[in-house]
């Protein structure tokens, strides 16, 4: 007997869980091991005579705590029954908290008469955090799934997911249900699905994603879909994405359609360019017959100039002069609506060889020097004492120059006006610079000045007139030529406006 006690001692001491005995009917406890103080961090016994389960502090899963009599030690020894596994959130003697599962048991001696109790206690904290962060982590991805299945089913874009080679439609949202028409492809191959679709390349671009594993992009690409039964087919525009599906390995193992439907958008694009179009037209051939007839009148006046049918008198020759100046100022103006028109309708192509920049630069000033005299502007050229060569085309060059002059001395009433080019830094090109001491341009108009027929002075009483095309027609050419324009001015003070020209290669 003294044997087996031994070896009873033994076990309880070495057991992988902690053991403790209370002794009946009093429940005081008689034994513990070591398993027990190092999962309740206290001691069991505080002294051979002393030891009970009321001295510990634990908690039931809802909050509540435990009384004595819950514990499964005190009740297997009232009710002389196994009890639990049980969990509680145990107050331990560091003062931290864990969860400790415990089992209780009556112990019996050879009569049947119920000797003892035993306890037995598993520290199950790791497990029972482990399985609470899990069940967050869990209701947390459900959260989220719930919101993503809200936005893909709400997404006014068009989704969906198709599984295998075969690019079987596995979810698919209501924005894709209303593109192909509400017709029943859950389940079904997409080349089945749609078969309207064959020819246009689209099940070609599935294989090429799924194989590759690289995502296609498509911009306003047409489809041409039966989006009923029996009607014809209705062709459609979409931008869309095909974004492959990768499993745990990366293998690919789906695809995902993604985009929206840009119908409405390019009509009404096409319709706008379409107008566009028909205006400037109208515009190129109202010019043109305008232009006929005032190159017919310019003509008359130049004979009348020459005196070819008599001579005329000094208020004749002044009525001739100034009538031939509000013919060329006519004239000027339909040159720039046609110009404009033809850029518009991208008829504006340049034609591009050497030009001796300082030379067209003192042709085009001699042509507004006389008007700046007659207004009283100081007018000053600047230009480099060598030849500067650059491949461009003189005539948009000199309508650039003509223009910019033209407003200089315009809106110039005093001071000066000022061209000068220059070279560019390493031979990139050459700039050109119109800068006067006229009316000048507010801050929050400068965005605006290259619009066309947009003018500074906007009212109908302005001081001076003109289309509004002149600055709009030179940075279009400017653009049309590689170049760029930049403007500074100050209210009252003037403008500069400076075109940099670079090497046409």
């Amino acid at each position: 007997a003294e044997t087996e006690r031994g070896r009873l001692a033994a076990i309880i001491a070495h057991a992988p869980v902690g053991i403790v005995i209370a002794e009946a009917p009093s429940g005081r406890i008689v034994r513990g091991n070591a398993m027990v103080e190092r999962i309740l961090r206290h001691p069991v016994l505080h002294s051979p005579d002393t030891g009970a389960y009321d001295e510990w502090v634990a908690f039931h899963p809802d909050g509540r705590r435990v009384e004595a009599r819950e514990y499964p030690l005190a009740r297997a020894l009232a009710e002389r029954r196994p009890v639990g596994p049980l969990e509680f959130l145990y107050q331990k003697g560091d003062g931290s908290r864990g969860w400790v599962q415990i089992s209780g048991a009556p112990i019996r001696d050879s009569q049947g008469e119920v000797v003892a109790a035993l306890a037995v206690l598993e520290d199950i904290d790791a497990d029972k955090r482990a399985a609470q962060e899990r069940e967050h982590l869990l209701r947390a991805i459900e959260v989220e799934r719930l919101r993503l299945r809200e936005v893909f089913e709400k997404a006014p874009a068009f989704m969906a997911v198709l599984r295998g080679p075969e690019h079987v439609f596995e979810l698919v949202n209501p924005s894709f249900f209303q593109l192909v028409g509400h017709r029943e492809i859950l389940g079904r191959p997409v080349h089945q699905a749609l078969p309207e679709v064959e020819g246009q390349g689209f099940f070609e671009l599935l294989d090429r994603v799924y194989r590759s594993g690289e995502p296609f992009f498509g911009q306003e690409m047409p489809v041409r879909l039966q989006r009923e039964p029996g009607a014809p087919r209705e062709e459609r525009n979409v931008d869309f994405v095909y974004q492959p599906m990768r499993d745990a390995e990366g293998r690919v193992t789906g695809l995902i359609a993604h985009g929206v439907d840009v119908t409405d958008q390019v009509r009404a694009r096409r319709a706008l360019e379409e107008t566009s179009r028909a205006k400037s037209d109208f515009l190129a051939t109202m010019s043109h017959e305008l232009r006929t007839p005032l190159n017919a009148l310019l003509g008359y006046l130049d004979l009348l100039d020459l005196e070819i049918a008599g001579q005329l008198s000094r208020a004749q020759r002044d009525q001739v002069a100034r009538s031939r100046t509000a013919a060329l100022h006519l004239l000027q103006t339909i040159e720039e609506i046609l110009t404009f028109s033809r850029i518009e309708t991208g008829g504006e192509q340049p034609r591009y060889a050497p030009v001796d920049l300082g030379l067209l630069v003192r042709e085009a000033a001699a042509l507004l020097e006389p008007l700046a005299r007659e207004k009283g502007l100081a007018y000053q050229v600047e230009v480099p004492p060598a030849p500067l060569v650059l491949r461009t085309d003189a005539a948009k060059l000199r309508q650039v120059l003509l223009n910019l002059l033209s407003n200089a001395v315009k809106f110039t009433d005093r001071g000066e006006v000022r061209l000068r080019l220059q070279a560019s830094p390493a031979d990139a090109g050459a700039c050109l610079q119109v800068c006067d001491t006229g009316i000048g341009i507010a801050p929050e108009a400068l965005p605006r000045i290259f619009e066309p027929f947009w003018q500074v002075e906007q009212s109908t009483a302005r001081r001076v007139g003109g289309t509004g095309l002149g600055l709009s027609v030179v940075r279009r050419l400017a653009t049309l030529l590689g170049g760029e324009i930049r403007v500074q001015s100050e209210p009252g003070r003037g403008s500069c406006f400076e075109v940099e020209l670079r090497v046409e290669s």
